[in-house]
């Protein structure tokens, strides 16, 4: 269907669940230039493409207001849009099952569906992305207290803090790793602790370039790849790029996998081998390694992003163990820092950050009966020694004491690397938080400009 093309013609596509404000939003912002476009009310693809064809030959601009919530639905109105050489706007609604399950219940007659309608949207929806060829794309949502539209462009939301997130990450491990496996005591003087250590100092991988990440990263970045991909967590889809990771290198810098924990390899091997994702992170019944906590920033980063609620980044950070580290432990440990990472996105002062985190999931907890999730994070996990280990709970409680001692990013990650043992990961810990809180913009420059494989991370917009 090739009909327009005009210069100033576009195709505005809505995402997002019922009752999630598509309609309100047209009114507030279209209802004056765009004819809008809903199969509820036209009931046939039939008429719609009759009304589409029409408004191409018109050059009349117009809104696809529909749920549109796998990337096969909107395709087929990018597709349209590019063959006219329209630009194609999409609006993604941000809004949680609840919440809009409550709107509806303020609807009368037939205009109030059934929430098992809504529910079923929800289990389908993939959230948009600029690549399936959008030519801009905002995130919409509604502000809790004054009911305002608040629109945001999908590139301009990778602000100084979630980008620092996920770089604080990345250049903490690739500083921490030549330093891996020393005790405290070997580790160079402050001063000298950079991407290529001291001729003094007997480097740990001597055949591996300085600025180079390793397995903390890849899998960090698997994950903030799954999420994006996926438009939420998929625990099989997770799993599968991990494996990809250890077999081919995805994500590492040369597809070079140098590094990789034993209970990370055991788990992946037995899931290549058909254990169920969900049963392989217990293969070590008692594994408390901390390989699933290095790579957990990016739920915090998805949600903060995409106005995700905390019991479902609490819920998201225990499941995306399973795969490797499925003892309990790691699960609280994991849920306990992207809580903290989260409410730092938020602008919580560190401190105040940590300890809303730990109040909050212990409500969590206990709302939802969790005893054994309890006893861990109140009798395990808050409190005790640590030493830089990769323990689990050693390494929350070193990311801890680094994050209350230190006042910016370099100080941060060096202060993790001086603990010794392993120090790319408590370093890569730490320096998502220290990213986080401090920014991009704090990062020592030559740590940006010396990290290796950089340029993979384009495809985020970062």
């Amino acid at each position: 269907m090739q009909i327009s093309e005009g210069d100033g013609m576009e195709i505005i596509i809505f995402i997002g669940i019922q009752a999630s404000g598509k309609s309100e939003f047209y009114k507030h912002k279209f209802y004056k230039t765009h004819v809008r476009l809903n199969l509820d009310m036209l009931k046939t693809r039939n008429r719609e493409k009759i009304l589409i064809e029409a408004c191409l030959n018109a050059e009349q601009p117009f809104v696809i207001d529909n749920t549109n919530p796998k990337s096969e639905d909107r395709k087929r109105y990018v597709d349209l849009a590019k063959e006219n050489e329209c630009k194609v706007i999409g609006y993604y609604f941000e809004s949680s099952i609840n919440k809009s399950i409550e709107r509806n219940k303020t609807r009368e007659g037939k205009e109030r569906l059934p929430d098992l309608a809504i529910r079923s949207t929800h289990s389908k929806l993939k959230l948009p992305t600029l690549e399936e060829g959008f030519d801009e794309l905002y995130y919409v949502k509604i502000d809790e207290e004054d009911h305002n539209f608040i629109v945001e462009e999908v590139f301009k939301m990778i602000n100084d803090k979630t980008k620092g997130a996920i770089y604080g990450v990345l250049i903490g491990d690739a500083l921490g790793f030549p330093y891996e496996f020393n005790h405290k005591d070997l580790i160079p003087k402050w001063e000298d602790i950079e991407f290529t250590p001291p001729n003094y100092f007997k480097r740990t991988y001597p055949n591996i370039d300085p600025g180079t990440w390793s397995d903390d990263s890849a899998q960090t970045l698997c994950l903030l790849d799954s999420l994006v991909s996926c438009g939420k967590f998929d625990l099989k889809d997770f799993s599968e790029r991990l494996l990809k990771w250890l077999n081919e290198g995805l994500w590492a810098v040369d597809n070079r996998v140098f590094d990789c924990g034993v209970q990370t390899f055991s788990s992946l091997r037995a899931y290549e081998k058909g254990m169920n994702e969900r049963e392989s992170g217990f293969i070590s019944p008692n594994g408390k390694g901390n390989g699933a906590l290095m790579r957990v920033m990016p739920i915090a980063v998805f949600h903060h992003i995409n106005g995700g609620e905390k019991d479902q980044i609490i819920r998201d950070s225990h499941e995306q163990c399973l795969i490797t580290h499925g003892h309990v432990c790691n699960q609280v440990c994991c849920a306990l820092y992207s809580l903290w990472a989260k409410y730092i996105l938020e602008d919580v002062e560190i401190k105040q950050a940590y300890n809303r985190a730990v109040s909050y999931l212990k409500g969590y907890y206990l709302k939802n009966s969790l005893g054994d999730y309890s006893y861990e994070l109140d009798n395990i996990i808050l409190e005790g020694n640590f030493s830089g280990g990769g323990y689990v709970v050693d390494s929350i409680r070193s990311v801890r004491y680094v994050l209350f001692k230190y006042e910016d990013y370099e100080s941060v990650v060096k202060g993790a690397i001086s603990l010794g043992n392993d120090t790319d990961t408590t370093a890569a810990i730490a320096g998502g938080l220290a990213g986080a809180y401090y920014g991009f913009s704090n990062i020592p420059q030559r740590f940006i400009d010396g990290l290796r494989g950089k340029e993979l991370l384009n495809v985020f917009k970062l």
